[in-house]
């Protein structure tokens, strides 16, 4: 599929596979191109938040665009860093790919865990069980609801 730049689309879907596609595991990314604006600053915080990675762009051609997103940032972060060029098509696919493996990895293991700690939280540990009393101590007479 050959894609312009110049056309506008509403959606765009991509499979992309990650790992051994035996596996069938699906992530489902919801990509979102603010391309800076400032009309888009009051909503992108709540998409933001728990986001599990991001893609920051910058644009060579212009100097305000390259020292807010620096390259020492990743250095600092231990995050990855890709030089792309969406005009030429370099390396655009590879950073994706990239970043929906570190997602996947990131998030089977927070589902890893948490599989973990539900199943050692319901695990029976000897000797730090209930006790439960089954002996009737009350020496009452007891009489149901509909004894006459």
């Amino acid at each position: 599929m050959t894609l312009r730049v110049d056309q506008e689309y509403d959606y765009l879907f991509k499979i992309v596979l990650i790992g051994d596609s035996v596996e069938g595991k699906t992530i489902k990314a919801q990509i979102w191109h603010t391309a800076g604006q400032e009309r888009y600053r009051a909503i992108t915080s709540a998409y933001y938040r728990g986001a599990v990675g991001a893609l920051l762009v910058y644009d060579i051609t212009k100097r305000q665009t390259f020292d807010k997103c620096p390259q020492s940032l990743a250095e600092k972060e231990g995050l990855s860093f890709f030089e792309t060029s969406a005009l030429k098509a370099t390396n655009v696919g590879k950073a994706f790919q990239t970043i929906l493996g570190e997602i996947y990895h990131i998030v089977s293991k927070k589902v890893l865990a948490a599989q973990e700690a539900a199943a050692a939280a319901n695990s029976v540990i000897p000797g730090q069980g209930t006790t439960i009393n089954v002996d009737d101590t009350s020496g009452g007479v007891k009489r149901g609801c509909c004894s006459t």
